[in-house]
């Protein structure tokens, strides 16, 4: 259970780093604002597989098996 809840803890920080980079996003040209959206799909990605590996929630790997399918889509069509 401690592991779960540190795993979606650091799913979350990763979510709300990405929140706070498209806060500041008037500061970027386009294709600063592409690589930020890139790099967010591919760590959610990282973080999802990381969750599949770890977790045996269901709850936990339904989620992950979305975010990959979710990100996987929106960086193939790019």
């Amino acid at each position: 259970m401690k592991l779960q809840a540190a795993l979606l803890a650091l799913m979350l920080t990763g979510t709300i780093t990405h929140i706070q980079a498209a806060e500041s996003a008037t500061e970027l040209n386009e294709i600063q604002i592409a690589h930020v959206a890139n790099t967010a799909d591919n760590i959610n990605i990282r973080y999802a597989l990381l969750a599949l590996a770890i977790s045996t929630n269901p709850a936990i790997r339904e989620f992950a098996e979305t975010m990959i399918r979710d990100n996987v889509i929106k960086i193939r069509d790019k």
